[in-house]
């Protein structure tokens, strides 16, 4: 695991050091993608000793650790739909829907949202960091004042967050432009991935401390 990671013209010398040594080595001497070393430079990891402390789920949970699918779905203009489920139970739409119960993972949410998937269609529904279930179809809001540019994937999560207190984003097949819906309303549109990234991680932690 460790050569797959670390840089080749360092390897031979890593092996030679003591176990106490390894844990010192700092994470820029390691093969990660700039994106992963700026989630975990944010979170005050800069060592391999600081980094085998954190589980794989842990890790999954850092801002930006998880962007990799979005990103994907986004570039390719597939269009997706995920619902974050908070204090309101969406029992009534999962339980119509294909079950999942799955870690959260990029790999996992691309398979998901590529057009040639028979969930592509759907919705997927999030809780705790589990994908719930896939293929969730959701109610389509019927305000009048929706921009006729946007289709049914933002009428639903209109139509969810109408409902419920689900945080509904939207990845749009036309654009790929990236929506967030609240209370009914489109609280942010043509938002980048940090900038999603921050709403989410606001309102998610927002809902925590309430509860």
């Amino acid at each position: 695991m460790t050569k797959i990671f670390l840089k080749k013209r360092n390897y031979e010398a890593f092996v030679k050091l003591e176990n106490k040594d390894k844990l010192s080595i700092e994470l820029k001497d390691l093969e990660f993608s700039v994106r992963a070393m700026n989630s975990l430079s944010n979170q005050g990891i800069k060592t391999l000793g600081e980094l085998i402390v954190y589980t794989e789920n842990d890790l999954k949970s850092f801002p930006n650790m998880g962007r990799t699918s979005i990103e994907e779905i986004k570039r390719n203009k597939w269009g997706g739909l995920l619902v974050f489920e908070r204090e309101n139970s969406l029992k009534n739409v999962v339980s119509d829907a294909v079950p999942m119960h799955a870690s959260f993972s990029p790999e996992l949410l691309v398979s998901i949202f590529n057009p040639s998937s028979p969930l592509h269609d759907g919705a997927v529904v999030i809780h705790n960091n589990l994908i719930e279930a896939a293929a969730c179809i959701l109610p389509l809001t019927e305000s009048k004042t929706l921009n006729p540019e946007m289709g049914t994937r933002h009428r639903a999560a209109l139509g969810i967050s109408e409902e419920s207190d689900a945080l509904a984003v939207v990845i749009s097949e036309e654009s790929g432009k990236i929506s967030v819906a609240e209370n009914g309303y489109f609280i942010s549109s043509g938002l980048s991935l940090d900038e999603l990234g921050k709403i989410l991680k606001e309102k998610m932690n927002e809902f925590i401390e309430q509860n």
